[in-house]
């Protein structure tokens, strides 16, 4: 039986099947034989990875089938093309797909600019525009497989949500100004008051317990936050777009 070629590349771009969906198609294959062509782009595989891994396994004949394509870069959007017909994607994995489609269209657009027009091509409108998913949304999870490609693994895979991954990252990159514009208030504020007034204690107190409140509503509200704001601009701002939060005390 006939070696076929695998590209890291081309593979690394089709969505990894589950246990349960690659045993479901092996059990398949095993029982009815390999119905469907493993297509090839100039000798390489560039769809059916998983039927040919099985069918070498089991000793299985296939059927080859050859794609004709201009380019690597041309077959690579015929794989994301072809992936992106399957009904079981993640948002996760349509964005990264989409993304990538998006790339590598820019890609041919700089270097056929008469062919492709001469409008550039904008990555996150494109990608929102092909799977039809918020380019906010496209941001968080570029921002997040920048930040954490593990997580952002996780996020492919239906692990954690967009939502919640992009919470995570912001969290695990909360502004330094802020940490430490806390750390000096607190520090001012917990000095030793004057304890034969009061009223200086309540005071004081007072404040500790606004800051506190105000560091908790900087924490909830994460994702909005800038790198490098200052403390006092991060509420203002906060402030602005979400109203009077009950109980900030600012």
């Amino acid at each position: 039986m006939k070696t076929l070629t695998i590209n890291p590349y081309f593979k690394r771009l089709i969505p990894p099947l589950s246990p349960e969906e690659y045993r479901g198609l092996e059990e398949s294959i095993l029982a009815h034989g390999c119905r469907d062509a493993i297509k090839l782009w100039r000798g390489v595989i560039i769809d059916g990875h998983n039927r040919y891994e099985i069918c070498q396994k089991h000793g299985i004949k296939y059927v080859v089938k050859q794609i004709r394509l201009s380019s690597k870069k041309d077959a690579a959007i015929w794989i994301i093309e072809n992936q992106q017909g399957r009904r079981n994607l993640t948002d996760g994995t349509r964005i990264r797909l989409a993304l990538e489609k998006a790339e590598l269209l820019k890609a041919n657009a700089k270097k056929n600019p008469t062919k492709t027009g001469s409008k550039p091509i904008n990555t996150r409108k494109t990608a929102a525009k092909e799977t039809g998913i918020s380019e906010g949304k496209i941001y968080m999870f570029m921002k997040i497989r920048e930040m954490d490609p593990e997580l952002a693994q996780k996020v492919e895979r239906g692990e954690v949500k967009i939502s919640t991954a992009h919470r995570m990252v912001n969290v695990y990159n909360k502004p330094v100004e802020v940490e430490m514009k806390m750390v000096e208030v607190w520090r001012d504020l917990t000095s030793e008051p004057d304890i034969s007034k009061p009223y200086c204690v309540r005071a004081v107190m007072g404040d500790i317990d606004r800051i506190e409140r105000m560091y908790r509503f900087i924490e909830d509200k994460c994702e909005l936050v800038c790198l490098g704001e200052r403390f006092e601009g991060v509420v203002r701002r906060l402030m602005a777009q979400v109203g009077v939060v009950e109980g900030l005390g600012v």
